[in-house]
């Protein structure tokens, strides 16, 4: 990808091709895991159950998606911003992976509740870890895609510039 951030940037562009990169992504998404049951508990004044939270997650999949397609219309980002975010995205659209990565932290964050809780439910166990064995999944390929997609970016610059 074309990640190459120059001293010429701004720290406010660098932080905001941050967002959508390790570890602030991780981060966030870890952090969706972690709340995901207390806030749907709330929400509901009642137990969570397995087929509630596997809805209550697509919904957070769906949004994900959508919540930053919305801000990236409103606000005016920087256009270098804007291009490494679009060539991400291009990548991403090419390769299911991307949204599949996801669930790692969603899911690391799903267990550490349940660690913390001490609330062992079947169906949170069996939630958390599909989203872990998934997420795991999807980010080997994910990370294989970028370093592929990388190599490939940088063969096509050298083989313009011999």
């Amino acid at each position: 990808m074309n990640d190459v951030i120059s001293e010429s940037w701004t720290t406010r562009e660098k932080l905001l091709v941050g967002l959508n990169a390790f570890p602030l992504d991780a981060t966030y998404r870890t952090a969706i895991g972690l709340a995901l049951v207390p806030i749907v508990s709330r929400v509901t004044k009642k137990n969570v159950s397995g087929g509630m939270l596997a809805l209550v997650l697509f919904v957070v999949l769906l949004l994900l998606r959508i919540v930053p397609l919305f801000i990236r219309k409103l606000v005016p980002f920087p256009k270098r911003v804007q291009a490494v975010w679009s060539e991400r995205r291009q990548l991403a659209k090419q390769h299911d992976s991307y949204q599949w990565q996801k669930l790692l932290w969603i899911g690391l964050g799903l267990s550490g509740y349940i660690v913390y809780s001490n609330e062992f439910a079947p169906s949170r166990l069996v939630m958390a870890g599909v989203c872990l064995t998934i997420g795991s999944f999807g980010l080997a390929q994910w990370r294989d895609r970028v370093r592929e997609h990388r190599g490939n970016v940088r063969a096509t610059r050298e083989g313009h510039s011999a």
